[in-house]
């Protein structure tokens, strides 16, 4: 619900209106993913030089690998926010 909010562009009230939310339990969400983001690491990016694959393999718009080894691939780009979920989320 937070994810949503912040996309949303709507007020707090109104937020809360449209999805028949107490403003205080949306008061309370939000500030419980504030605190949680604040002891998140940062998620850092950094150009990546991709060797050039033959027409014959599966092409992905993105590929990334944490040092965990958990990979996300993605056939569509996807903005920075939503890649930035995925990897601290997994």
């Amino acid at each position: 619900m937070v994810e949503m909010f912040q996309r949303s562009g709507l007020t707090r009230i109104a937020f809360a209106q449209s999805h028949n939310i107490p403003m205080s339990t949306l008061g309370k969400w939000l500030a419980t993913a504030r605190q949680m983001s604040k002891n998140d690491s940062p998620v850092l990016f950094g150009e990546l030089r991709l060797p050039v694959v033959p027409s014959t393999a599966q092409q992905w718009a993105m590929e990334v690998v944490r040092p965990d080894g958990v990979m996300v691939r993605c056939r569509e780009p996807l903005p920075v926010q939503d890649l930035a979920w995925l990897l601290r989320n997994q």
